[in-house]
């Protein structure tokens, strides 16, 4: 069950932005918008406690969810510093498309596989409280801060794509064991914060 959860939060992680995860099913989980301001090249307490809330609410015990979302934000720095060591970017113009497209997902109620997503009402209403606590107008909102935002969800994207192209045998797990061990000071201590 546990991996299940996490695959599926894997999954959300290509799709993060602003305010909203994508889940599978077309659904949506709202996140306070202070939760994804922070750099993505460093652990966030914020957003830890964030996924340790959701694996909760899914019935994870709380010793399992910390682990976890542990997990899960150092497989995204992991991920992150290797595209930045392969070269891998992203132009504002691939940033702003993503934008467009999500925007688009959420005011239509439609994915991009044709199926509707469940209250997407909802998530405009979410939008546009996001928008109003970051003091900006919703066209700004969509057209500068998610922009901004997309970049390294659209970058671990990109990575996990190019692996799978590659001929070479390493997997995101060695990826990911290759940088706590690049980063093992950093990784002792951001235990120590999150109490494992």
């Amino acid at each position: 069950m546990i991996r299940k959860i996490l695959l599926a939060l894997i999954s959300i992680s290509l799709l993060i932005v602003a305010i909203v995860w994508v889940l599978p099913n077309n659904q949506f989980i709202n996140l306070s918008t202070k939760e994804l301001q922070d750099d993505w090249s460093t652990f966030s307490q914020k957003k830890h406690e964030g996924l340790v809330s959701k694996l909760e609410d899914k019935g994870i015990s709380n010793k399992e969810a910390i682990l976890e979302a542990f997990n899960y934000q150092i497989r995204e720095l992991a991920l992150i510093d290797k595209a930045d060591e392969m070269g891998i970017t992203v132009s504002k113009k691939e940033a702003h498309e993503y934008a467009k497209k999500l925007r688009e997902m959420i005011e239509s109620g439609v994915a991009d596989d044709g199926t509707p997503i469940e209250n997407y009402k909802e998530h405009q209403l979410q939008a546009e409280q996001a928008a109003k606590e970051l003091g900006l107008t919703l066209e700004e909102y969509w057209n500068e801060y998610v922009p901004a935002n997309a970049v390294n969800s659209l970058k671990l994207s990109k990575i996990q794509e190019k692996l799978e192209l590659l001929e070479e045998n390493k997997t995101i797990d060695q990826i990911v064991e290759e940088y706590k061990i690049k980063n093992s000071n950093l990784i002792l201590k951001i235990k120590k914060e999150v109490g494992l």
